[in-house]
């Protein structure tokens, strides 16, 4: 089985900082959804990657979740922790190229099914 990968511009990027701690606040336009949806880029042992920025277990923002571990979140809502690293919520790995940050997304793996 063949994978088509595309690179998708994250756009509408905003800082936010929790203590030490810096992640960005994005927007991703997908070919199904030309308004964009809403991600959170976190930088875990020195990869920056891109989740949902909704906890999928009650739609809360993960804007402000801690970190509990090196690669696990906790929601602020429900204390429900999440693992950043594949397997855990749905990951995007995230590049950097000409001041930009991009998404790469193929057809084996979708996070925002459902969402």
């Amino acid at each position: 089985m063949e994978f088509n990968t595309e690179k998708l511009e994250i756009t509408d990027l905003s800082e936010i900082k929790i203590g030490n701690d810096v992640r960005w606040k994005g927007k991703v336009k997908f070919p199904d959804s030309p308004r964009g949806k809403s991600i959170i880029v976190f930088q875990v042992r020195g990869e920056l990657i891109a989740i949902p920025s909704k906890c999928p277990h009650e739609g809360y923002k993960l804007d402000n979740a801690h970190f509990v571990s090196e690669c696990q979140i906790e929601c602020t809502a429900h204390q429900n922790i999440y693992s950043l690293l594949p397997g855990g919520l749905p990951t995007y790995k995230v590049i950097a190229e000409e001041n930009s940050l991009y998404i790469i997304r193929n057809n084996y793996y979708t996070f925002f099914k459902g969402q």
